[in-house]
Parts: C-alpha cells; structure tokens; sequence
C-alpha cells in the first residue's frame, strides 16, 4: 500500500538531500519533494511516498545524509571562522591632513581666487618615434606559403573530363 510520510528537515542540509533524491527513486520506490509554501523558520517539510517498507529505509538514509550534512556544515564553518582570524580584513585609515579654509565673510571673497590659473595650459609635446618591433613568424607564415603547380589555361593535356559539355547528342 502505497503511504505518503513526512519529514522535517533543516533548511541549510535540504541540497544534500536533493543530491540523493533521485537515487532513493530508483532504488527503493520512494518519490521525495519539498513543498515551497512548507518552510518554517530554519526548517523545511519534505514529504516521502512510497511503500512503507520502503519509507522506513528511506527514513534511515536520511538520517545518515542528515548527519553527513551536518558535519560538512559544522567543518565549514570552522574553516571560515579559522580564515577570519588568521587573515583580518585590514582597513584602510585615511588622515586627513588639510587644514579648513577660512570661511568668507562675504559672498564676493569666494571669487577672488578663481580665475588666476591658465585656461589653457601649455602641454609638452614628445617628437619621439614609436619603437620599431620585430615580427616572429610562427605556425605556416614562419616557412611561408607551399609551392603548387597551376596548369596555363590552354594546356588539355592534364584534363580528365570526356566529353564535351555542348554536346547533347546523348539527350534524345
């Protein structure tokens, strides 16, 4: 007789059943889902249908994929606490070193430095020639192109063809 179980499994380990759901489906009969509007809190609700027997060992796979889940996710959590505190993030600190401008009195003084700079400064210009580089030939370019043999256009004497392309004497 067909029966339908159900679970409750934590969210975080719901990958490493994923992985071995479809194996379970063959092997044992037992079809595994995970309703999506199930899910409360950390844990999620995984439903099982199957033959009893069938769910029993199911359940037992389970648990030992729980398990294994459970430990990857408590030796992942080592290694990056382990990373936190053997490399600390460094921040970067940033004084400042200028000093405040003296505020205007009134709203002309803010004018009276513009305009003392070059609107259009004087740039340099280089009369260097770019470096000359030198090619290297790789692959077919390195021993160049292979000599070939080109017939002139009116040497027949390497011409296979029989017959004459005009002739429709065979047509009738």
């Amino acid at each position: 007789m067909v029966m339908i179980d159900t679970m409750s499994i934590p969210v975080e380990h719901r990958g490493f059943l994923l992985k071995h759901r479809d194996g379970w489906k063959v092997v044992h009969g037992v079809k595994v889902w995970f309703p999506q509007n199930e899910r409360f809190g950390g844990f999620q609700t995984m439903h099982l249908e199957g033959m009893s027997a069938s769910i029993r060992a199911v359940k037992r796979l389970v648990d030992d994929v729980l398990r294994e889940a459970e430990d990857e996710h408590r030796a992942y959590k080592e290694r990056s606490a382990r990373r936190k505190r053997e490399n600390p993030r460094v921040r970067l600190i940033v004084n400042d070193t200028t000093t405040p401008k003296k505020t205007s009195k009134t709203m002309f003084d803010v004018l009276e430095g513009l305009g003392d700079e070059d609107p259009f400064p004087k740039t340099a210009i280089s009369d260097q020639r770019p470096k000359k580089v030198k090619l290297v030939l790789q692959g077919a370019w390195k021993n160049g192109t292979p000599k070939v043999d080109v017939p002139k256009i009116g040497d027949v004497s390497n011409c296979t063809i029989s017959g004459d392309w005009g002739d429709e004497s065979d047509d009738e």
